[in-house]
């Protein structure tokens, strides 16, 4: 029997995004929907990103389950993407740059996108990009739900676009032991966009979280 394909067909994205296109004939909107397939393609292995209109609107290609997966993580990404950046963090100008410093020191706040509705107060996080003989690495460093929490893995530098690959290991619930899975590594790809010593990065773990960063630059 033949696969059963389907294509899904996304809600237009409202606002132009300040990620960068990775070639002239991207618009901003583009790009966003790019990162959004680039991270969340794993959810469903046959799924193609067929179209991207240059409104930042999509169409996927692939067997109807594994589309559905991808389209609601896309979907997830790009409106955590498009949400306001906390007032303290959206204070600071930014100005264009060619190339992102490496290694560096960043630090600012983590969003998490909220799983029931209600909003998930910002969290104090820590990003180093670090050289070592096989290449660049980094290390992430937060708190929220008044535990600590840290990721680890290999970052790739495309001009002023940040790619991070690794795990995320989240904080131990209440009442579980830290072996437990409430602790457990998850696999993580953050996509981001330095500006001058701004760098916003936006991620996705393997159970579906949705994080958001705003950082500065503080050190080399």
């Amino acid at each position: 029997m033949r696969d059963l394909a389907r294509r899904v067909h996304s809600i237009p994205l409202l606002a132009l995004l300040a990620l960068a296109a990775c070639g002239p004939t991207l618009t901003k909107p583009q790009r966003l929907v790019h990162d959004a397939y680039d991270v969340c393609r794993g959810q469903g292995p046959t799924t193609k990103l067929e179209t991207v209109s240059a409104e930042g609107r999509w169409s996927l290609l692939g067997r109807e389950g594994e589309v559905q997966k991808v389209n609601t993580c896309m979907g997830r990404y790009t409106r955590q993407v498009m949400q306001p950046t906390p007032p303290a963090e959206t204070a600071v100008a930014k100005a264009p740059t060619e190339a992102i410093r490496v290694p560096g020191t960043w630090k600012g706040m983590l969003r998490l996108a909220s799983r029931s509705g209600e909003s998930v107060p910002p969290s104090p996080v820590t990003l180093r990009l670090m050289k070592d003989p096989t290449g660049l690495r980094w290390q992430l460093a937060t708190t929220y739900n008044g535990a600590d929490a840290a990721a680890t893995g290999v970052a790739t530098v495309t001009g002023d676009r940040l790619r991070l690959t690794g795990t995320f290991r989240p904080p131990t619930a209440a009442g579980k032991p830290a072996a437990s899975d409430g602790g457990r590594p998850l696999e993580v790809i953050y996509m981001g966009q330095v500006a001058g010593d701004i760098l916003d990065v936006t991620g996705l773990t393997a159970d579906q979280q949705v994080h958001v960063l705003s950082l500065r630059r503080v050190g080399d």
